[in-house]
């Protein structure tokens, strides 16, 4: 436990005298033992190392990268699949989608004749980076994934599944809840 406590930044660094000068909770969170802590602390950990090895061989964010590797997966598609399919919000993905753009990386069509809806695909460029990345993120997946044997990786692939589909079912039974807040024929 004292081994993942440190890997979450987690040790006692204040001294006693100044911790009594802040206002404490009444009921924290055991962070080293709290689930969505550990998923978003083990995801930023990921994302950092891999950020900027991005940043510095191919002058790209994690974000953009992230990006290219949706659309690499499952080729041009409404910058709003995007969203769903790289756990972004709208304003992130646009903003990389422009940066992208900005350096030739990915396209937009529109979606049909006379339509305001968009097509966001890779251009030959973009394609290429991609292909230069991807060996790189799979290589990062296999060191990950060799600490752990055919069972357990079995048995974490099925334990993710079935917490994204409860986190996707929480997201929206609070989407709902919250939207029942705002609605004034509900209060």
């Amino acid at each position: 436990m004292h081994e993942r406590r440190r890997a979450l930044g987690m040790t006692r660094t204040a001294g006693r005298r100044q911790e009594s000068a802040f206002a404490r909770v009444r009921e924290p969170l055991d962070l080293p033992s709290h689930l969505p802590y550990q998923l978003v602390h083990a995801s930023s950990m990921l994302s950092v190392g891999f950020a900027r090895l991005l940043n510095r061989r191919f002058r790209i964010g994690i974000r953009e990268w992230r990006i290219l590797a949706v659309l690499g997966h499952g080729g041009p598609m409404a910058p709003s699949d995007l969203v769903g399919r790289a756990a972004y919000d709208k304003g992130t993905v646009s903003r990389a989608l422009q940066r992208l753009e900005r350096r030739g990386l990915v396209r937009r069509v529109p979606a049909g004749p006379g339509r305001q809806r968009w097509i966001v695909g890779l251009t030959a460029e973009g394609a290429a980076l991609h292909d230069r990345i991807a060996p790189l993120a799979r290589m990062r997946a296999r060191i990950l994934q060799a600490v752990l044997d055919p069972e357990e990786a079995r048995v974490l692939e099925r334990a993710l599944d079935r917490l994204i589909t409860k986190i996707a079912w929480l997201n929206e039974e609070e989407r709902s809840d919250l939207a029942a807040l705002s609605d004034p024929e509900t209060r």
